[in-house]
């Protein structure tokens, strides 16, 4: 399966820019305590950068079918960039189900049931329309329209460019009655144009300009249902329109009523762009969030989480998760997911959780009714917030084992990231990572794994997080040829769990045989993943920085030299580097920062065996508070594999818990010398 796979990859490179900075490290220069960082990004790229394609999800949901998108070929999907997503369906299904809305929404066209003869086509072409009323134009355009949509005919063929340009010459005169119908009309042509053919471009550029030109006459309803025109017309995204009601609206978003508040979020999700400063919206949202039903709730959440846009109203963002849990038991799985996407990107580490715990909790009763799709929504909130909660993970488990064939790879992904971050085992499920496995391993994926082969070494590096290594996926995954058709014909792209897999295998798995990195591109990705020590002398350190500035500072007190400590990365594939320490057979500090300096940056750094036998290298492990599950002194996954991995590399890792040096302010020389005297 796998040789087919790769004979199936396409041929064509995947572009991919390198990254905004590249660390200069020489060998020893991790080894050094301070190392440059400048990384800078502007506010045009986080603005105006494309978003990926996102697959459709299989879910159920109710809609106006007059109201329903033409479908497209993968070919002009791809080209437009934009897919026929089924969040963004079913949100616009949200507003067409409600009354108050219909005054905003673009109402279809009714079908023609004449016959219309070529003969009248060929005429209205060929026809000169300067001296012609508008409104002999318009009508013209929507007899040629319903003609090419029952002939299958394409805009942007050679016929009708005379005739385009003429409107494009009228759109100044035309009424916004009749610039409606035209938007109108053009959503009726079969879909086979894209937004970079000359003739259509010009057509909807002219209509682009002339939306903006009357903008300002128009009242916030008039400006949304001229947004929904370019909704239909899949091209929202690409109009200088959107970005200024964008602009407009969330200057004085007092002006819109709940209902607008909605739909103005909707046109966001769609845009997939951050509108502007969003304090004064959601100021206003909380002034009127209980005028809104659930679902209504729940499109304002796919549009902050779509724009990566996080709630920063403390208030808001409580009043939306205290509605769901009430109302748990009513919400559908497309609003939950919504919901749970939106609260892990706006809920912060440090914020107290007790309501999020409950929000999770409420949904154990509901999982055996959501598709897995969903459930994974669920496991990806209690990740980032590291919250573990046994009987949600076991019954998350079972759901996906009675639902797995309907499981993507992108949900094989957040599956086994959420069992790997909190080192799940069960009684009920010991299997659990077969099943996985089985699945990724099963022919009808064969497609899905060449399209999104990422997702791929995503889901190999969670297992090996767990100790699991399926050879024949991980030989796949480290392919020279699969790496660059996948990354590009350089290392710089590739990203860190092809490393954490590859250096993971050259440990724990020695009779592994297949394809591996070469050192230079796993040096070259360390030096670009590596987090640079901290500086001593700067003021603001992030809390880690800090608890490694003050550790360090504290070694050195107690060694009087800075030769018997060194902070090194001998794991490349962790960001984060850990203080190593030798000490003798009386426990006495032997110098150890020019022994490690010695070994070229990048490699596997295994305790070098220079000193007498009975000599004990030691790494001692800072673990700030994203290293725990919260509330409790459980380590999450990837900390314990790096324990797990420093023990096997000859390494006795000393843990040093953020908590406990923390409480020991008055005696941190006592402390550490306990520590490591006690190892």
């Amino acid at each position: 399966m796998f040789k087919h796979l790769l004979k199936r990859r396409s041929e064509v490179f995947i572009t991919v820019g390198r990254r905004a900075t590249k660390r200069q490290l020489s060998n020893n220069a991790a080894s050094s305590w301070f190392v440059e960082r400048d990384e800078k990004k502007t506010l045009l790229q986080n603005v105006r950068k494309n978003f990926p394609a996102r697959r459709n999800v299989g879910y159920e949901y109710a809609s106006n079918p007059n109201h329903a998108i033409p479908e497209q070929s993968a070919e002009i999907l791809t080209i437009f960039g934009v897919f026929n997503n089924a969040e963004d369906q079913y949100a616009h299904s949200v507003m067409e189900a409600r009354e108050a809305y219909a005054e905003n929404l673009v109402q279809p066209l009714p079908g023609c049931t004449e016959e219309i003869a070529e003969d009248e086509i060929e005429n209205y072409l060929n026809k000169s329309w300067k001296a012609l009323p508008i409104e002999e134009i318009i009508y013209a355009f929507k007899r040629i329209t319903y003609y090419a949509k029952k002939n299958d005919e394409c805009i942007i063929d050679e016929k009708y460019n005379k005739f385009i340009k003429y409107l494009i010459a009228n759109c100044e005169k035309f009424t916004d009655s009749e610039l409606s119908d035209v938007l109108r009309f053009i959503a009726l042509w079969p879909p086979k144009y894209t937004k970079k053919d000359e003739c259509f471009k010009s057509f909807y550029k002219a209509l682009d300009k002339e939306c903006i030109r009357r903008a300002p006459n128009w009242s916030y309803n008039e400006l949304l249902y001229f947004c929904d025109h370019w909704y239909f017309l899949r091209l929202l995204k690409y109009t200088d329109f959107s970005w200024y009601i964008m602009g407009k609206t969330i200057s004085k978003p007092s002006k819109l009523t709940p209902t607008n508040l909605v739909q103005f979020m909707f046109y966001v999700q769609c845009c997939r762009w951050r509108p502007g400063n969003m304090y004064n919206f959601e100021y206003h949202l909380e002034s009127c969030v209980n005028e809104l039903d659930l679902s209504e709730l729940a499109v304002i959440s796919m549009g902050f989480f779509k724009s990566q846009t996080p709630i920063r109203n403390a208030k808001l963002l409580m009043k939306i998760i205290q509605r769901v849990i009430k109302d748990i038991d009513m919400v559908n799985e497309i609003c939950l997911s919504a919901f749970m996407k939106s609260i892990r990107l706006s809920t912060k580490l440090h914020q107290e959780h007790d309501i999020i715990w409950e929000l999770i909790s409420s949904t154990l009763s509901q999982i055996p009714r959501l598709s897995v799709q969903a459930v994974v929504h669920i496991l990806a909130t209690c990740v980032k917030l590291r919250l573990y909660h046994p009987e949600v993970l076991t019954a998350c488990v079972k759901r996906f084992i009675e639902t797995k064939k309907n499981a993507r790879l992108k949900d094989l992904e957040r599956l086994t990231l959420g069992l790997s971050c909190f080192n799940f085992t069960s009684d009920q499920y010991p299997n659990i990572y077969e099943i996985i496995l089985d699945e990724l391993r099963d022919d009808s994926r064969v497609e899905e794994l060449e399209r999104y082969a990422t997702s791929l070494a995503n889901c190999l590096q969670y297992l090996s997080t767990v100790n699991v290594y399926p050879k024949d996926l991980i030989s796949m995954v480290l392919d020279p040829n699969n790496l660059r058709l996948t990354y590009g014909p350089t290392a710089y792209s590739i990203p860190i769990p092809i490393l954490f897999i590859d250096a993971n295998v050259e440990i724990e798995v020695p009779d592994y045989t297949g394809p591996r990195l070469g050192i230079k591109s796993r040096t070259t990705i360390t030096k670009l993943i590596v987090t640079p020590p901290p500086k001593k002398d700067v003021l603001k350190l992030s809390a880690r920085h800090r608890l490694v500035v003050q550790i360090m500072n504290t070694f050195e007190a107690i060694f009087d030299s800075s030769e018997m400590m060194h902070l090194d990365w001998v794991l490349p594939q962790f960001t984060d580097g850990d203080v190593i320490i030798c000490l003798d057979n009386n426990g006495s500090p032997l110098p150890v920062k020019q022994i490690m300096s010695e070994i070229p940056f990048g490699e596997i750094k295994r305790a070098p065996k220079v000193y007498p036998e009975g000599s004990k290298w030691l790494a001692v492990f800072i673990c700030s508070q994203t290293c725990y599950i919260k509330g409790t002194n459980l380590l999450l996954g990837k900390d314990l594999v790096k324990i797990r991995l420093l023990e096997k590399i000859g390494y006795k890792p000393v843990i040093i818990p953020w908590t406990e040096w923390y409480a020991t302010q008055l005696d941190q020389k006592q402390y550490l010398k306990h520590k490591i005297l006690e190892e």
